[in-house]
């Protein structure tokens, strides 16, 4: 897959993915300011913004106008906040590509913030707060990310919480697109079936608005931990939910590929060591899985799993025994091999879109050193040796970086801390 990098007078910078095999294009808008942008007394922000923004502008007064606007033309769109980005994107047929370009510049640049709009939208994302409080599965990461990080705004929800989210005022909204939506702080990219030039053109056209000199950065984050650190959260369920985990790598890692590898071979898909031992033949869950998220420096890596209340000892116990394993005893070359093709076939098959082009592409152009293709990340993959995973094994899990999080009935912290222990 090629790919094309314009940046323009203002620092906005272009990236085009030409895909002529489809008859459709994706424009994204990746604004450079998520939930980690955030003061911790404004958590949320970000995500309301990226909820209230497609309301209504001067040229499209309401919310209806603008998705009547985009859907009369078989068009979608969306939006998502993360801790590092915001993103919005329009996916039209490739014959309507100046349509996407006017619509995400108006919300952008346009978008009114009226006070009724918020106060509606502010019920709704109420309800989305309720219902990932309520959701066990989902809190229990919240909880999680506090732990790695307390009073920073990466370990912040982000929606923030009721009361951290009620406290939001219009005011906070205009104020943080002033600080933040400016083209020095955007990336556009454009992927799909387009003519040579065009995105530039329009881009021209719709995106050359002034910049300002300088845009706030993060905080950065410190590695505070000296011990295996537990934290229970009571509530009278039939399981208990938790996740145990590590501060890991940021995006930039020479070992990063090396740590894709292992937890795939540790908890990803069903023949996956820890849904094998598990739920295979031990029976003590429904779901388990292992994920790794990168930020820009720093990373978290997980284990996530729901087990009867009477098993959460033996379920913790047999994970840890499972991570023993990984710092000592090689990889068979088939489980290895067999890893490496999951990883491969993984990212080959979720790039068969427009939007998923996009933002594969985008979220390296944004955020890393340099952009990979496919190809090379396939190459790095395949580089990855049985002496990197036990050498990245052994650098990460150590006791001292050990977290774990969980809700349930279990209030026994001590208990769960002596069984952190390698």
């Amino acid at each position: 897959m090629s790919f094309e990098k314009t940046t323009f007078k203002n620092n906005l910078r272009l990236l085009t993915i030409p895909i002529e095999s489809v008859d459709s294009v994706t424009v994204v808008v990746f604004v450079k300011a998520g939930g980690r942008y955030e003061a911790i007394e404004k958590s949320g922000l970000s995500h309301y913004v990226e909820h209230t923004i497609f309301k209504g502008t001067l040229k499209r007064p309401r919310s209806k106008d603008i998705a009547t606007e985009i859907e009369q033309v078989g068009g979608i769109h969306n939006a998502a906040t993360s801790h590092e980005f915001t993103y919005y994107y329009i996916k039209v047929p490739a014959d309507k590509i100046e349509l996407a370009f006017d619509m995400l510049s108006d919300v952008i640049f346009n978008s009114q913030f009226k006070q009724a709009d918020l106060d509606m939208e502010k019920q709704v994302i109420l309800e989305e707060i309720n219902y990932y409080n309520d959701s066990p599965i989902d809190k229990v990461f919240d909880y999680f990310m506090n732990m790695l990080w307390p009073d920073h705004p990466l370990g912040t929800d982000l929606t923030g919480t009721k009361e951290q989210f009620l406290g939001l005022k219009r005011k906070d909204i205009l104020n943080y697109i002033h600080t933040y939506y400016h083209p020095n702080n955007m990336l556009l990219v454009v992927s799909g079936n387009v003519k040579k030039d065009l995105p530039k053109r329009l881009t021209e056209k719709y995106f050359l608005k002034q910049s300002i000199p300088t845009i706030p950065s993060y905080q950065e984050v410190r590695d505070f931990q000296t011990a295996p650190a537990v934290s229970l959260h009571y509530k009278k369920t039939d399981q208990t939910h938790f996740c145990l985990g590590i501060r890991s790598l940021p995006l930039n890692h020479p070992d990063r590929y090396v740590l894709e590898v292992l937890t795939t071979v540790m908890g990803k898909g069903m023949s996956s060591r820890l849904f094998e031992t598990l739920r295979e033949k031990n029976g003590l869950c429904y779901y388990i899985h292992a994920g790794v998220e990168a930020f820009s420096d720093t990373g978290i890596w997980f284990v996530n799993a729901g087990v009867d209340n009477t098993r959460f000892y033996k379920a913790v116990t047999l994970i840890m025994k499972e991570l023993k394993k990984l710092k000592t005893a090689r990889v068979s070359k088939k489980e290895l091999h067999k890893a490496k093709e999951y990883i491969k076939g993984k990212l080959k098959l979720s790039l068969e879109t427009s939007e998923a082009q996009a933002s594969f592409y985008g979220h390296q152009e944004l955020l890393s050193e340099e952009i990979l293709t496919v190809r090379a990340v396939c190459s790095k993959i395949d580089s990855v040796s049985n002496d990197d995973i036990i050498r990245v094994a052994n650098s990460l899990f150590v006791n001292k970086n050990l977290n774990l999080a969980a809700i349930g009935p279990e209030k026994d912290e001590k208990q769960i801390e002596a069984l952190l222990n390698f």
